[in-house]
């Protein structure tokens, strides 16, 4: 749950502070048992928000393109504009020079932000299953494992 890593913010930040400050004093065992825990939680905070990012920016710009398609295949949006502005003399000429299609894609961002609500709400209900997916892809690339570093030495060659 995005919410839930949100909590964990600031312990992991007092986490990476005790490393940096206090790390050097430890023993070699509390070290490695310390980075273990920061290593974890890190990624219990960056996971979800990884994947809520993901999602969000997916259904953002998926409804972006849906928008703009449909403007441009149904000739309404910027055209119906440049119709209403020529009863406006002061705005006619300053609609003339807009291109089209970027007009119908200013008029498919304001669209986007109309839904955003919608599509914040869709992304806090997709980000979990998004997590999931992503922490099993991240461990099958052996994360978190290989940001710690050795606690053996390598074996002499």
């Amino acid at each position: 749950d995005p919410r839930a890593a949100l909590d964990e913010v600031g312990t992991l930040l007092e986490k990476v502070r005790e490393l940096w400050t206090d790390g050097s004093s430890w023993s070699a065992e509390e070290r490695a048992v310390r980075q273990r825990e920061l290593v974890d939680q890190y990624f219990r905070v960056f996971v979800p928000a990884v994947a809520f990012s993901g999602v969000q920016l997916g259904l953002s710009l998926a409804a972006f393109v849906t928008l703009l398609a449909a403007l441009n295949l149904s000739h309404r949006g910027y055209d119906d504009v440049a119709r209403l502005a020529e009863a406006f003399a002061p705005l006619a000429p300053l609609v003339d020079a807009i291109n089209p299609t970027l007009g119908n894609a200013a008029i498919a961002l304001a669209g986007v932000e109309l839904l955003a609500p919608l599509l914040i709400a869709a992304s806090l209900a997709a980000a979990p299953a998004a997590a999931a997916s992503l922490k099993a892809r991240l461990e099958g690339w052996g994360l978190p494992d290989r940001l710690l570093p050795p606690t053996d030495p390598p074996p002499a060659s």
